[in-house]
């Protein structure tokens, strides 16, 4: 039992990494964004 819960915390602990991380890559994609688009209407 205690074999089977380990790979599934790991694989949770991993998915929710990479979520994460996408998320803020996305946020921070949005942000350069509008950083830029402000810029070019200056």
């Amino acid at each position: 039992m205690v074999y089977l819960l380990i790979p599934i915390s790991y694989h949770s602990l991993v998915h929710n990494y990479t979520v994460t991380k996408h998320s803020y890559l996305i946020k921070s994609d949005n942000y350069l964004l509008l950083v830029s688009f402000a810029y070019n209407f200056h």
